[in-house]
């Protein structure tokens, strides 16, 4: 039986990429990068904690700049999901202009309800209409 030509580059593609070569294929969440859609990455620290009924508690956003361009004029506000009863605004009502990979932190407190599981949500709107969003999940139990 004979092989497409196409199939046959695909293949032997497959079995070059098989081989043993632990040479990276992609740049480290540390790099900037070109990205079509530039927008600040958030990182929820720790994302995901648990927590007794009725606590108040407060979620370290992490927020960076992973592109290559400047990010300016990022408005921030807070939300909630299920048992995170209540959050409030964020540290900071606005990112910085944040260079290639700069950061900043931005708190959002909350309080949890009853037993269950939500999110914290911290989001982020440009003046253009993009988004970007960070989220802690919350477990409330015993």
């Amino acid at each position: 039986m004979r092989i497409p030509m196409m199939a046959s580059l695909l293949l032997s593609a497959a079995l070059a990429c098989s081989g043993s070569d632990t040479s990276p294929t992609e740049a480290g969440p540390e790099l900037a990068t070109a990205c079509a859609f530039p927008k600040p990455k958030f990182t929820a620290s720790p994302t995901a904690v648990t927590v007794p009924p009725g606590t108040s508690g407060s979620t370290k956003f992490v927020a960076k700049n992973n592109c290559t361009v400047n990010l300016v004029g990022w408005t921030l506000t807070s939300s909630r999901t299920g048992a995170v009863t209540s959050v409030s605004a964020p540290s900071r009502s606005s990112l910085p202009t944040l260079s290639p990979g700069q950061s900043v932190n931005v708190f959002v407190s909350y309080r949890a309800g009853s037993s269950g599981s939500g999110t914290v949500v911290l989001l982020a709107r440009s003046r253009t209409g993009s988004s970007a969003f960070g989220y802690q999940g919350v477990t409330v139990g015993f």
